[in-house]
């Protein structure tokens, strides 16, 4: 695919002093053996599932919404089953969402409480990375928290940017006793431009997620919608803080 298509992504920084930051043309990793090509192989198929989640917005069915209009729906898709859509008006650029949620994942820790740990194992390629993120507990300690290894893709296109994943395996991460090891099926954030305000955007959170164990499946689901929403107030005061205050004057128009 071409790089002038806008589609491609360039990682915001590489481990200092790794070689892979010499290639100046910003085309830097290439998938090259046959376990980077299947990471991406992934990544490609997460998004494409994302994709057409997003076009059939008409069949998403309504669960619950809190008091910020932030909503969640339930799609049922084929072999993955019951995946989470929480959607989002955000008061601010798409870029801001975007720069915090879909390039920094491992800062997320110091914002996001959903989540106790994001480490980068390997970027594949500059769309493709694998990550090794532990969820916090959930429903006030009933859900335990869990660990997971997602591949994630990330592309840019000219009203939107999404990132996109699924579970997959990586070398450095077996199984450990210490945390039972959830499998995310495709799903992925998107944040979408608005057409008539750069000041605004809409945010869209995928989730497909089998946390395992034996919990009942209600159970599973009220923590997952609450979830999405605890994820919402800490994202708006993520961007309250990291916005420089002079953008803070809803005045302009």
């Amino acid at each position: 695919r071409p790089v002038s298509d806008g589609q491609f992504y360039s990682p915001p920084e590489s481990l200092a002093g790794s070689e892979e930051d010499l290639d100046e043309e910003g085309l830097g990793r290439k998938a090259i053996t046959a376990q980077e090509k299947e990471y991406v192989r992934q990544g490609r198929e997460a998004m494409s599932v994302v994709e057409q989640i997003l076009t059939q917005e008409d069949n998403w069915k309504f669960e619950k919404n809190n008091d910020k209009g932030d909503s969640v729906y339930t799609l049922e898709i084929p072999y993955h089953g019951k995946t989470f859509i929480l959607k989002a008006l955000m008061q601010c650029p798409a870029e801001l969402v975007y720069q915090e949620v879909i390039l920094q994942p491992e800062k997320m820790v110091q914002w996001n409480r959903t989540v106790s740990v994001c480490q980068i194992l390997q970027r594949v390629d500059d769309n493709t990375l694998v990550s090794y993120d532990v969820s916090a507990g959930a429903a006030g300690g009933v859900v335990s928290a869990r660990d997971f290894v997602n591949v994630r893709r990330v592309e840019r296109k000219r009203d939107c940017y999404m990132s996109a994943g699924m579970a997959t395996d990586h070398d450095t991460k077996p199984l450990c006793g210490r945390y039972v090891r959830g499998e995310n099926g495709p799903g992925g954030f998107v944040v979408l431009k608005s057409s008539s305000n750069p000041s605004v955007c809409t945010f869209i959170w995928v989730l497909n997620t089998d946390l395992k164990g034996r919990l009942p499946r209600y159970l599973i689901h009220q923590s997952l919608a609450a979830t999405m929403f605890e994820f919402m107030s800490h994202l708006r005061q993520r961007i309250v803080d990291v916005r420089p205050s002079h953008c803070s004057h809803h005045l302009h128009t």
